[in-house]
């Protein structure tokens, strides 16, 4: 759920780097399966990189608009790949798009899993260095926040919609409600005692 989460709304939404030597970029898929021509990249240029798009890419991701957590036990379709790939055989591409491969030796996905079409710590030497305690870190608070609530959307929420949704502004604050959870029976005992509700 967190990297799912994490991919349709990344944080932050754009990387920022720049160039420390010139170099050609490979070739780029456009949203309508096009591709561009390499591009000249000049040392000293800045990128602005995109995260919010490379996770909502259609060319990247089935039904990138849709929150399915299940989507990261399954490698990406091959028809998404090969349309990817397709017209990228052409002299300056070093390699093609892989897609994600799930790797269950690790507790969650990175950049390597999805060939860099999932980014949200960034990647390569410039990656954020606590990426994994980030992860575990939103897994034991979200389980902490459950346990001790029930929550409820009193609001409007449309996920494909920045503008028609209160999720996500700053104000107003999401409208959700709050519901304490009653404690078990069988831990109000000495266990209910170790961890107050």
């Amino acid at each position: 759920m967190v990297t799912e989460t994490l991919r349709l709304y990344p944080e932050p939404p754009i990387l920022i780097r720049r160039a420390l030597e010139s170099d050609v970029l490979p070739r780029a898929n456009n949203l309508d399966n096009s591709v561009q021509e390499p591009v000249k990249v000049i040392k000293g240029t800045d990128f602005f990189l995109s995260c919010w798009n490379i996770h909502r890419s259609p060319a990247l991701w089935e039904d990138p608009e849709v929150f399915d957590p299940e989507r990261w036990r399954k490698p990406t379709p091959k028809h998404l790949v090969d349309a990817y790939n397709a017209g990228r055989s052409g002299e300056g591409d070093q390699r093609h798009w892989k897609g994600y491969t799930p790797d269950l030796s690790t507790l969650y996905p990175n950049e390597l899993h999805a060939d860099y079409a999932y980014v949200p710590f960034g990647a390569g030497p410039r990656k954020c260095l606590g990426d994994q305690f980030a992860l575990m870190e939103s897994v034991v608070m979200l389980a902490v926040v459950f346990r001790r609530f029930e929550f409820e959307l009193t609001g409007k929420h449309d996920p494909l919609s920045a503008v028609d949704s209160d999720i996500g502004t700053p104000l107003p604050p999401p409208r959700t409600k709050w519901t304490r959870r009653v404690p078990h029976p069988v831990l109000i005992g000495h266990a209910a005692s170790l961890t107050p509700y």
